[in-house]
């Protein structure tokens, strides 16, 4: 086979490639959140309501078209730094935290129902259905899980080192925490004790269950980034990183699950939105949210990221306070 045959050949499978999701596509529509940036973001599991930690301004909940719907913080009259936040799986709560405590708000009358003392700074948040239960990951080696509404403790999970990162399915059985130590861990909540355990090769940084929690979605910077069962902890697939990526740390800083569980939307902290197949790790779409001034030498990581009810939309929200509306 001649060179200039074997070059074209290349040529022909790396356009293939492209065709297959490495062009980045840009929303189709955006909306400011916060004019000086965002500490914190999360997106209802539709996509409809974004709540948002503003830099400067506290947390507010916004309506995905634009409407800020509600200003929230956690002491009268001052803004609160809002460092984590969350939203129950069918969007009626939300919860925002401080460095020593959460609120868990009703995104329908914008009320405070619980207001709580953690015992560490919280570095994640999530919560089950109808947010029955809020879980923490916290930077004391633990993560906890309270029944908000009653104001009660009901676990405390350990690790060896600061706790990054936690999911909770939606029926409460189950926490998935990942952690500096190395370890990405599922708990059973009405034992508290280990189902799985999976070690790293490094720090684990984000963790995503699925709508039935069948499957998790587990990164660990300058290591991997995988999908796997978690009835045996079998993987499923690999999502495909360089290793000029992984030499860097590059990561993915949020994910979520599609309703049906075969899709997975991710975001990394240099902009990019990113679908996948959960089922074989392919690639399907990228998308590259824009910096808020063209001009400088500014990135914008990517903090939530949803699925919109209407197939082929979705929605993400950036750190440089912009609410995103995507279209595959």
């Amino acid at each position: 086979m001649s060179v200039r045959v074997s070059a074209h050949i290349v040529w022909l499978a790396s356009l293939s490639f492209c065709l297959s999701g490495c062009f980045e596509a840009s929303p189709k529509r955006s909306v400011e959140v916060a004019k000086q940036g965002l500490y914190s973001a999360s997106l209802s599991r539709d996509g409809s309501h974004a709540v948002v930690g503003s830099i400067y301004h506290g947390a507010s909940l916004w309506e995905s078209k634009g409407e800020r719907i509600f200003n929230w913080n956690h002491t009268q009259g001052n803004y609160s730094e809002i460092v984590a936040t969350a939203f129950s799986p069918e969007g009626a709560w939300a919860v925002t935290a401080e460095e020593s405590n959460f609120v868990l708000w009703s995104t329908i009358s914008g009320s405070a129902s619980a207001y709580l003392q953690l015992p560490a700074e919280p570095m994640d948040l999530a919560a089950s259905n109808q947010a029955d239960l809020v879980a923490a990951a916290l930077n004391n080696n633990t993560a906890v899980v309270y029944a908000a509404k009653k104001s009660s403790l009901v676990r405390t999970l350990r690790h060896q080192d600061t706790v990054l990162t936690i999911d909770i399915s939606e029926d409460g059985q189950l926490v998935l925490t990942g952690s500096e130590d190395d370890f990405a861990i599922l708990w059973d909540l009405s034992t508290g004790k280990k189902v799985l355990e999976k070690r790293y090769e490094d720090d684990v940084v984000d963790v995503a269950l699925s709508p039935s929690g069948r499957t998790a979605f587990v990164v660990a910077q300058y290591d991997k980034a995988e999908i796997w069962n978690t009835t045996n902890g079998k993987t499923l697939t690999t999502l495909p990183l360089s290793a000029q990526r992984l030499a860097r740390g590059s990561r993915f800083t949020t994910a979520a699950f599609s309703d049906d569980d075969r899709l997975l939307l991710t975001g990394r902290p240099d902009q990019i939105v990113q679908l996948w197949s959960a089922e074989t790790g392919k690639l399907l779409e990228t998308w590259k949210l824009p910096k808020r001034d063209a001009w400088r030498p500014t990135s914008a990581s990517v903090l939530a990221v949803s699925f919109a009810k209407q197939k082929g939309v979705f929605y993400a929200v950036a750190s440089n306070g912009y609410l995103h509306e995507l279209r595959q």
